[in-house]
């Protein structure tokens, strides 16, 4: 018969079993399920609940070692974020609350528009139809383009503010559609996700479904990281943006600043000069794989076999 003291250690035993069985079964990471296409979007939402908003990273899809590095470094980003919006909420209740109240008049009257859909319209040529109508109505354009401006600026506000808010409103307006055995479409409100570029989720080698980050926008092919120095490079600057988060949630709490308008404009700010020396630097590997391209060299390419989160 067994004293307590041996019942005891069989019990933690059998319990830390358990435990790692779970681990290792991918579905005791706090019930974080990718079985399904849906079971992702639940998992994203219980995420942002749950305040891990950094784990989202881990929900996108990569198809290198190189790239999951950086989806990784982009999911804290997107934890940061969510630390940014809690100091906002915290410090500028009164203007969330105005901000919350256009949003559900703009969405009452059919004209709410993401801050995410609003740069996925740029992408998928918007922009140049409208040049087009303003050659024809310049005073109607120019109304609308205040209006987008207000609307953009609002969207702006309203993403440092509440970052994730769609994801716990928009519940019911969420879902997929298959598109093939390991292929499904995100919808909103039964529509395709940030039309005109569409959002789709893929089945991994490893039997759990991930979101396919967005990067179908038309000429941008060229410009994604292709090895792993521009993938640290392209790393690199999400790690600015990262910092400038950072800086600006601290400076929201120690009251450095004191509107939602002043926290745009310190963004732009903090993020302007590191950004674009960024990007001028990617710029010019860009270029030179281009060049190397041209005369005939083969450009090292990252490892291509898909990567699963660490």
């Amino acid at each position: 018969m067994m004293n307590h003291g041996q019942t005891a250690r069989r019990l933690v035993a059998t319990a830390m079993m358990a435990l790692a069985a779970l681990w290792a079964g991918g579905c005791g990471d706090r019930g974080y399920s990718q079985e399904t296409p849906d079971d992702v979007l639940r998992t994203a939402r219980l995420m942002v609940e749950r305040g891990e908003a950094r784990k989202l990273g881990g929900l996108f899809y990569a198809e290198n070692e190189d790239m999951r590095k950086v989806l990784n470094n982009f999911g804290v980003l997107l934890g940061n974020l969510q630390r940014l919006g809690q100091a906002v909420s915290e410090n500028f209740p009164a203007e969330v609350d105005q901000l919350k109240a256009r949003a559900e008049d703009a969405a009452r009257k059919g004209t709410s528009v993401s801050f995410l859909s609003q740069i996925a319209s740029q992408a998928g040529g918007g922009a140049a139809g409208r040049s087009r109508r303003a050659a024809r109505d310049p005073d109607r354009m120019r109304r609308e383009q205040a209006e987008r401006e207000r609307q953009f600026g609002d969207s702006l506000n309203s993403l440092f503010a509440d970052p994730y808010g769609f994801l716990r409103s928009g519940a019911d307006r969420l879902s997929t559609t298959p598109l093939s055995d390991d292929m499904a479409a995100v919808l909103w409100d039964g529509e395709p996700a940030l039309a005109p570029l569409g959002m789709v989720m893929r089945l991994s080698a490893d039997g759990r479904w991930y979101i396919v980050p967005p990067l179908n926008i038309p000429g941008l092919a060229n410009y994604l990281p292709q090895n792993s120095q521009e993938y640290k490079v392209f790393g690199a600057m999400i790690a600015i943006l990262n910092n400038v988060i950072v800086d600006l949630a601290r400076d929201v709490r120690e009251k450095r600043i004191r509107t939602i308008e002043d926290l745009s404009r310190s963004a732009g700010e903090k993020a302007f000069l590191p950004a674009a020396m960024g990007y001028v630097a990617y710029s010019r590997m860009i270029e030179e794989r281009r060049k190397n391209t041209a005369g005939g060299a083969t450009p090292r390419t990252s490892t291509q076999a898909p990567a699963t989160p660490r």
